[in-house]
């Protein structure tokens, strides 16, 4: 039973999060049957302008639809990270773009993992806009607080017309990249 867990999607204008943060929801409330409310701020029509999309998920209800202490944060950009970080709770959890963003001098309160999104992206889905759905498929596998199949079905339902596809093998390859980070970090028995 989830009581209510906070995701806060961060990074910069053309990263797809306000989209992510949608198909994330959906996912939770069409498919996954508990409440889930989403909420954004963006700069509109600036790339790289500071972006982000805040989902709240509960088992009861949501009384209050914004984050206020996340239980986990991705972020996309050094700014979001740098802005970000220090309000997850110490039991939470940081993913970030490991191509874009650096640890170096900073102490996060939260275990945070890095995997390149915006790379892997580019390189095994061909656009590198698709960093956010990666980073769904990542969320996912990682976390466990929403199903993979549900994320699909979202995809399918809520992406715009003709991008489906590239954001359904978005999702795998975060997925992937997910598993076979959890793989090296286990330790062999």
């Amino acid at each position: 039973m989830i009581e209510r867990y906070e995701i806060r999607l961060a990074g910069e204008g053309g990263q797809g999060l306000i989209l992510s943060g949608l198909l994330l929801a959906a996912a939770v409330a069409v498919f996954d049957e508990r409440n889930a409310v989403q909420t954004q701020s963006y700069t509109p029509l600036v790339r790289g302008a500071p972006s982000r999309s805040e989902i709240v998920i509960s088992d009861g209800e949501i009384d209050f639809p914004e984050v206020v202490s996340a239980d986990l944060l991705v972020a996309l950009s050094q700014g979001a990270f740098q802005d970000f970080s220090g309000q997850v709770r110490p039991d939470g959890r940081i993913l970030v773009d490991s191509d874009l963003v650096s640890l170096e001098g900073v102490e996060p309160l939260a275990p945070t993992l890095g995997l390149p999104f915006t790379r892997l992206a580019r390189e095994r889905v061909g656009k590198s806009l698709a960093a956010s759905t990666v980073a769904l498929g990542a969320l996912a596998e990682l976390t466990g607080v929403v199903r993979l199949s549900s994320l699909e079905e979202a995809v399918r339902m809520r992406a715009p017309h003709g991008t489906e596809e590239l954001n359904l093998r978005a999702l795998k390859v975060g997925a992937e990249a997910a598993r076979e980070l959890s793989a090296v970090a286990q330790p062999s028995a």
